[in-house]
């Protein structure tokens, strides 16, 4: 049985690897990696998290923690169980949806409402719903053709290369997906509300492409460093949005940090004056017995 190997140790070292390499050692430990199930068994069912710890990260703020949750239409009610225990304590969430489906899945409009209705049980209001929209490079020649038509491009795209067909369609489809998205997260804010309004809250959406990042900003005397392949689409780092997305992070988690600094600034405050009374009180009091 594979607990054999944990049998005399306590954890499992992986060493320098990339980040596509580190996934495929990690996935025995999260996911199914075969049906049915192998003779030798397998990691996930005893797994309840797994935590990977960054010593350096340039957009990652101390003290802030990113963690991955399977939806809460799982079809395993223990892990939509530990996706609800997560939610209590997470500042934000950020809702994640590959985009050939941002606009057809009802498990994002779903996800939408209930994160929404989540924010507004805490205290009664909306602040910033986050979706990030992935795999925007994925066009297919189908894709391309039909997006072509379906945004009114036929002009735009006469007489350009395929590669610069691909790269006007995605930019386009981007751009709808973020008025679309945010048009349905303001009608679900409204509801939610009951008011009809959805003031204070704002819609984050960012499109992005992580294996054309990846790919654009790789570091060629990293040893690391798998052999270099041509990006799927973009041909800056700016186009594939990560960096937006490392930006906001890096703002939102430095904003969250000093929120909390605050508060338990606050917290001291009160109890060093609920202390100074109950002293005060207990002073007199001795006074009286005197």
């Amino acid at each position: 049985m594979m607990v054999d190997a944990f049998k005399n140790e306590s954890r499992m070292d992986i060493g320098p690897t990339t980040s596509k390499d580190l996934g495929k050692q990690l996935s025995q430990f999260v996911v199914a990696l075969s049906s049915p199930p192998s003779d030798t068994g397998e990691w996930w069912p005893l797994v309840n998290s797994i935590s990977i710890f960054i010593p350096t990260c340039e957009f990652l703020p101390e003290g802030v923690v990113l963690v991955d949750l399977p939806g809460k239409e799982d079809a395993n009610t223990a892990r939509v169980a530990v996706t609800e225990d997560a939610l209590k304590e997470c500042d934000w969430v950020w809702i994640v949806c590959p985009m050939t489906r941002t606009t057809s899945d009802i498990t994002l409009v779903d996800q939408i409402d209930d994160e929404l209705r989540r924010q507004l049980s805490l205290d009664g209001q909306t602040r910033t719903l986050v979706v990030i929209c992935t795999k925007t490079d994925n066009l297919s020649k189908k894709i391309v053709s039909t997006e072509i038509q379906s945004f009114n491009l036929s002009a735009q795209a006469a007489g350009k290369s395929k590669s610069k067909q691909r790269i006007l369609v995605a930019k386009a489809r981007n751009e709808w997906a973020k008025v679309e998205i945010k048009k349905e997260c303001q009608e679900h804010a409204r509801e939610a509300t009951g008011t009809g309004e959805s003031s204070n809250f704002t819609i984050k959406v960012f499109t992005v492409s992580a294996d054309d990042y990846h790919e654009l900003s790789r570091d060629p005397e990293s040893t690391l460093s798998p052999e270099p392949v041509e990006p799927e689409l973009y041909d800056t780092v700016d186009d594939t949005e990560i960096p937006n997305l490392q930006h906001y992070l890096q703002d939102a988690g430095s904003s969250a940090l000093r929120r909390k600094v605050q508060r338990d600034r606050t917290a001291s405050t009160l109890l060093a004056k609920e202390m100074h009374l109950s002293l005060a009180d207990k002073g007199t009091q001795d006074s009286q017995k005197r």
